[in-house]
């Protein structure tokens, strides 16, 4: 049976076993105090000019032994995930009537990082030899972070659903960490760098339109990309894609493509859809929305089997 990888308590391992020898892992808190505290040492530290300095190598090395990566392999085959749903916050209760699993006017289901953070619960962790990670799956205690979440041309990479669950713009971090992506710009910078160093070159000859889409998107052309620190892609931990795993996402495809077959023919929907929200919703769209909206999840369930 596959080892269970709890990420809180692996990242309070990690720091206790660091704290004999780093004051500044001994200090830190165990819960979610940990994330502000490394970014205020941080700071601290730019302020000084000490850009090197004990609470950016502990940075460093907690993302470096503890954050989980798609695997290039992957993203050759299936670069973007589930073109089907966008992250739009406002779909749940706390920011307006609750409606997550609507549908957008354009089709796209609403989430709120609910469909994302489930992807890899079924999935093998591979990572080099001793690595913490290795053999095991990913189970709780992690939190699924987007890398850029604002674009260059001023967009949120949420907003579209073939950034939202791009490989390339997705790490899973200890959840005590997950602000520090959010807030911290040099943090970013080294998730950025670290996505470039594992994913550009690995692209599907098939899906190869998908992949500039999104990288240009996220890195637009003639845009200098900045020389940033990254980490060591050699020993990090990656998602082990499997043929069932492909399948299952074209499955989900297909089944938005016959629903709004379905409803363009005029018939009602006989089967859920997600959710009983976007089931119901679907049929209200403009038709020429769920016409294009069809097409597009169509031709990449083509693409990503012409590349299979």
């Amino acid at each position: 049976m596959m080892r269970s990888i709890d990420g809180r308590a692996g990242l309070v391992a990690e720091l206790d076993r660091l704290s004999g020898t780093d004051p500044v892992a001994s200090g830190a808190p165990r819960g979610t105090g940990i994330a502000r505290y490394l970014s205020e040492g941080l700071l601290t530290e730019a302020a000084t000019g000490n850009r090197e300095g004990p609470y950016w190598r502990l940075t460093l090395h907690l993302l470096q032994r503890l954050s989980i990566w798609w695997s290039p392999g992957g993203y050759a085959l299936i670069p973007t995930m589930t073109p089907w749903c966008i992250r739009d916050r406002s779909a749940r209760w706390d920011q307006g009537p609750e409606s997550w699993g609507s549908p957008h006017e354009n089709g796209y289901l609403r989430d709120d990082n609910s469909i994302i953070k489930k992807l890899p619960i079924p999935l093998n962790v591979t990572a080099s030899t001793g690595h913490v990670y290795a053999g095991g799956k990913a189970s709780r205690g992690f939190t699924a972070c987007h890398i850029w979440r604002k674009l260059d041309d001023g967009g949120i990479g949420g907003s579209d659903p073939w950034i939202y669950s791009f490989m390339a713009n997705l790490v899973w971090i200890p959840s005590p960490l997950n602000s520090l992506t959010d807030h911290h710009p040099r943090v970013q910078a080294l998730l950025q760098a670290t996505s470039r160093a594992i994913f550009c070159g690995h692209e599907g000859i098939s899906t190869a339109a998908y992949t500039d889409y999104a990288w240009n998107r996220l890195i637009p052309h003639g845009v200098p990309v900045p020389v940033e620190p990254r980490l060591d892609v050699d020993n990090l931990a990656f998602f082990e894609i499997n043929s069932a795993f492909v399948e299952r996402r074209l499955v989900y495809l297909d089944k938005f493509v016959a629903g709004a077959d379905t409803v363009l023919a005029g018939r009602p929907l006989s089967t859920k859809l997600v959710s009983s929200r976007y089931t119901a919703g679907l049929p209200l769209l403009d038709p020429e929305s769920v016409q294009k909206f069809r097409a597009m999840l169509h031709d990449y369930a083509h693409a990503v089997r012409a590349g299979l």
